[in-house]
C-alpha cells in the first residue's frame, strides 16, 4: 500500500487512541474524505497535497478542543469520604465524573479550600464555579451572585459516636453534661456553644476526624460528631478505627440534610446541560458504583 493510501488509516488509528470523543467525531469526516482524495492523487504522486488537506480538515477539531470550558469545583470538606488523599475522594471523583459525562465539552477541576476562603470567594468572585455537598441553608447571606441549585444528590446525618465502655445515648447537649467533646479545629458547633461557655461540656479539638477517633479509642475524649458518610467510609476502608465504638440511636440532627450542588454558571445553555447531568446522578449506575467504592450506598 502506498503512503497516500495508508496515511489516513494510520492517522485514524492514532486518533482513536489519543483524541477525546468530541474531537474524534469532528475528525472522522476529515479522515475519510482525505482518504478518497489521496486515492485520487495516487497516480500523480501528489502526497503533499493530501497532507495539506488533512491539516486543513483537522482545524475544526482543534477548534473543538480549544473551546472546552473549564469549571472549578470548590469545596471546604477536607475529610473522608470527600477527600481521602491529595487527589482522591468523592470531590475529585465528582470532577472526573462530570467531565466524562459531558463528553469532553466541559472540564471540571476540584479545589479544596478552607471554609473561610471559600466563603470569601463566594462573596467576591465572579467566576463560574460549583460547590458540592451543601444545602441552601449553608450559603452565606452576602454573596456576589444568585446561585442555582441541583436536586438533592445525597442525604446525610450527623451521628454521635462514643465508646462502648462509656456509651452515650444522645438527647441533646444536656445528655452530655460533664463529658469531653472531640471537636475539629476551626469548626463551630452552634448547639454546644452554651454548654462550652458554661463549662458543662469540655471541648478538646483535633485536626481531623481520624485523630478524634483515635482519641476516643484511647478514652481521651468521651464523644464526637461524625457524618454518616464518614462512618460508612471508615467501616468500609478502615474498620479498625470504628472497632469498640458506640453509635447513638438518636442523631444530632432532627432530619436528614439534603445535600445539593450549588452552581454559578452564567451561560444558560451550559447551566442546563450541567444540571441535567447532576440531577441524573442518583439514578446513574456509574455514580452508584463510585459511591460503593467509598462504602456509601452499600
Amino acid at each position: 500500500m502506498r503512503l497516500t493510501e495508508c496515511l489516513p488509516v494510520t492517522l485514524l488509528m492514532t486518533c482513536q487512541l489519543y483524541l477525546p470523543i468530541p474531537i474524534m467525531n469532528s475528525f472522522l469526516t476529515a479522515v475519510f474524505l482525505s482518504r478518497a482524495f489521496c486515492v485520487s492523487v495516487r497516480s500523480s504522486g501528489n502526497v503533499l497535497a493530501a497532507i495539506w488537506l488533512l491539516v486543513l480538515m483537522f482545524l475544526p477539531a482543534v477548534h473543538v478542543s480549544a473551546s472546552t470550558q473549564n469549571f472549578a469545583i470548590l469545596s471546604h470538606y477536607q475529610h473522608p469520604p470527600y477527600v481521602t488523599s491529595t487527589s482522591d475522594g468523592l470531590t475529585f471523583e465528582l470532577a472526573n465524573y462530570l467531565t466524562r459525562k459531558s463528553g469532553g465539552r466541559y472540564r471540571f477541576q476540584s479545589q479544596i479550600l478552607p471554609k473561610r476562603r471559600l466563603l470569601n470567594l463566594l462573596r467576591s468572585n465572579t467566576e463560574d464555579a460549583l460547590v458540592p455537598w451543601v444545602t441552601p441553608e449553608w450559603m452565606p447571606e452576602a454573596i456576589s451572585f444568585r446561585p442555582d441549585w441541583s436536586d438533592t444528590i445525597m442525604e446525610s446525618n450527623d451521628l454521635v459516636i462514643s465508646s462502648q465502655q462509656k456509651p452515650l445515648e444522645w438527647q441533646g447537649p444536656v445528655s452530655a453534661s460533664g463529658l469531653r467533646f472531640g471537636g475539629i479545629l476551626g469548626h463551630v458547633y452552634t448547639d454546644l456553644m452554651t454548654a462550652f461557655a458554661q463549662g458543662t461540656i469540655i471541648r478538646d479539638d483535633a485536626p481531623d476526624d481520624a485523630s478524634n477517633l483515635m482519641k476516643l479509642r484511647k478514652q481521651r475524649i468521651d464523644f464526637l460528631f461524625l457524618q454518616d458518610h464518614a462512618v460508612q467510609y471508615y467501616l468500609h476502608r478502615h474498620p479498625a478505627l470504628m472497632a469498640d465504638l458506640y453509635i447513638s440511636k438518636s442523631k444530632r440532627n432532627s432530619k436528614p440534610h439534603q445535600l445539593k450542588i450549588m452552581l454559578r454558571v452564567r451561560n444558560e445553555a451550559d447551566k442546563s446541560a450541567i444540571l441535567l447531568i447532576i440531577n441524573r446522578m442518583p439514578q446513574d449506575a456509574e455514580w452508584q458504583s463510585i459511591l460503593k467504592r467509598y462504602g456509601l450506598g452499600i
